[in-house]
């Protein structure tokens, strides 16, 4: 059988003196650039030369693909997703978020290299090569198509310990990348104690390359709003999706298609109708309803013929 590692030389058709050269230079083959994030500041994105690139990406399907993730994990997985998130606390009466500060930065090339050796079939030397391939010097990137699928690998034992943490006091746990939030059905005094034993997990001496984001952990009850990974549960337990986005959803329709606006990206205004239809079928039916079948009709030719 061949190894992983040769299987990714031979799929990028590279030799071994190549991937040593692009190993070395990794750190400096990225494009790097910010973004705005939704609710203020910048992201830093770290975006991978072509070859370099290619590379990260036959690691994800030679070498990580087929490990475990843990289903505690709703991000970045086929078949998971922030709505499957959101379903899965949708019962729970008291909810408590938290994330992790600078998540893929936090992930440390020797965090990599251990991994890659304990969970793989690469050795010492293999292992230190896919982790410089993998991280932009010290650290996970975003941007790199292999740091999601690499995290989420790297936190099966955290999350399947957090799960029965959580578990064993009555709570559910889900992560979402950096995202977790702990729920119950049951009483307050069940998700304190779960947040005082996870707090205390995240502090021992496995896991102190965490961090928790101090200004982002939140409670709430259904008594109030509650949001969880972009979703709102309302008090029959359905996640639904929040009456702004819906409204900004049908002002960029009306200046697309009524207002004949050509700045307005025909392919995300579609992408975040899907987005609304996944969790409340019959959205697309109030859109026809309200603009006509032929309005939403262009909008799907357009996405199919890519014009």
């Amino acid at each position: 059988m061949i190894s992983p590692f040769n299987l990714i030389l031979k799929d990028c058709m590279i030799t071994n003196v190549k991937i040593m050269n692009i190993a070395q230079r990794a750190k400096h083959m990225y494009k790097t650039y910010a973004i705005p994030k939704k609710n203020g500041g910048r992201r830093i994105i770290d975006h991978p030369a072509k070859p370099l690139k290619a590379i990260q990406r036959s690691i994800v399907s030679a070498v990580l693909r087929d490990l475990p993730v843990h289903q505690s994990c709703t991000a970045y997985e086929p078949g998971r997703s922030a709505l499957l998130n959101a379903q899965t606390h949708q019962d729970s009466r008291y909810f408590y978020q938290l994330d992790f500060k600078d998540f893929f930065h936090s992930i440390k090339h020797r965090n990599v290299s251990a991994f890659l050796e304990s969970s793989t079939r690469l050795d010492t030397e293999e292992s230190e090569i896919i982790s410089m391939i993998c991280c932009k010097g010290d650290h996970l990137v975003i941007g790199a198509p292999s740091s999601p699928i690499l995290s989420n690998r790297i936190m099966f034992r955290f999350d399947s310990e957090a799960t029965i943490i959580s578990q064993s006091l009555g709570c559910i746990y889900t992560r979402y990348s950096d995202d977790i939030t702990i729920s119950t059905k049951n009483d307050t005094t069940a998700i304190n104690e779960c947040i005082r034993a996870l707090i205390d997990f995240i502090g021992s001496p496995d896991n102190n390359w965490l961090r928790i984001n101090e200004a982002k952990t939140r409670h709430s009850s259904l008594k109030r709003r509650v949001a969880v990974t972009g979703y709102n549960i309302t008090n029959d337990h359905r996640p639904v999706v929040p009456r702004s986005y819906k409204r900004t959803v049908r002002a960029l329709i009306h200046k697309a298609i009524i207002c004949n606006n050509d700045e307005i990206e025909l392919d995300k205004v579609l992408g975040m109708v899907a987005y609304i239809e996944g969790s409340e079928p019959g959205f697309i039916e109030s859109l026809k309803g309200k603009y006509g079948p032929e309005v939403i009709n262009r909008l799907r030719k357009h996405n199919t013929t890519g014009h």
